[in-house]
């Protein structure tokens, strides 16, 4: 029998915001309690989101259980057994259901616990039963629901960058991502995210005194925008920042970067001087209508 149980699915936001749900309850029988937890998505392959989850036999202690299997169908299944500590009664088992097009259904139970909380054994549903949950097609309306990896901000930001403008690389989760760009004569960091607004809020430069530059302007589609210039130590204006407002309880944040001269990271060798994307242009694509799409 299941109690407790809760949900989390933000289904009036923008379908940008849309990355993740989440069930959760107690699984009681004559043996104990198990917490029992269920998470839908549709990383963008790649992604942190995607290669940091349970789907890959990653990370496993030599103590514990992990089998990856490819499906017919496309797909895979990962069923994990593990416990906190080796030899710990302490336990968490787990399946993660990859499906053909990349959706993810993740269920972990823990290990069986007593009205004190403490461990008393295994968890109390078997891997099959577990399996059972994750690959049940009552998901699939909430999968639906989601944003596919094109209209995250990992595949959205591409598509909507100026023809001029070459992604190198890119990094980053459900709601942020960080684009090393060819643009302007160099290389230049674009790092985008995206979380709720309540309407209204925080539309306008903070008052009182400043130590940047502060701009209140508007998008192309008459939306709200904020601009900051900041200063760094060597009096290099970076980065620069445009925080915009969409309809519906969606800020977006960019900020472009370009590095000291000869500074050398991960991505290389960077640019100097002034971003390579313009204000201009990164208000048109804050103004597209996709980040919109519910």
């Amino acid at each position: 029998m299941l109690t407790d149980a809760e949900s989390r699915f933000e289904a009036d936001v923008p379908k940008v915001l849309r990355t993740e749900a989440e069930v959760s309850g107690t699984y009681a029988t004559a043996a104990g309690k198990s917490s029992l937890i269920v998470s839908i998505s549709r990383p963008v392959p790649g992604s942190r989101n995607e290669l940091g989850s349970y789907a890959y036999c990653t990370g496993v202690r030599p103590d514990n259980e992990c089998v990856r299997v490819l499906q017919p169908g496309g797909g895979a299944l990962t069923a994990r057994k593990a416990t906190k500590e080796p030899g710990s009664s302490d336990a968490e088992w787990s399946v993660v259901h990859t499906r053909a097009d990349g959706a993810m259904v993740g269920v972990r139970v823990s290990g069986a616990y007593d009205d004190a909380g403490e461990a008393v054994g295994a968890p109390t549903m078997s891997i099959q039963q577990i399996t059972d949950i994750a690959r049940s097609p009552v998901w699939a309306p909430v999968i639906a629901a989601e944003p596919t990896a094109a209209e995250q901000v990992l595949g959205l930001v591409p598509a909507l960058l100026p023809g001029k403008i070459q992604v190198i690389s890119r990094d980053g989760d459900s709601r942020s991502g960080e684009f090393v760009v060819q643009a302007g004569g160099g290389r230049h960091l674009l790092t985008v995210g995206v979380d709720p607004a309540p309407p209204g809020e925080g539309q306008r430069c903070p008052t009182g005194p400043l130590e940047w530059t502060c701009a209140e302007v508007t998008l192309p589609d008459g939306n709200p925008a904020v601009v900051e210039l900041k200063r760094n130590v060597d009096g290099r204006v970076v980065p620069l920042s445009l925080t915009a407002y969409r309809p519906h309880g969606l800020r977006i944040r960019f900020e472009v970067d370009a590095p000291a001269a000869k500074s050398t990271t991960t991505y290389g060798e960077f640019a100097t001087g002034a971003p390579g994307l313009e204000l201009e242009e990164l208000k048109v694509i804050a103004a597209s209508p996709r980040w919109d799409a519910r």
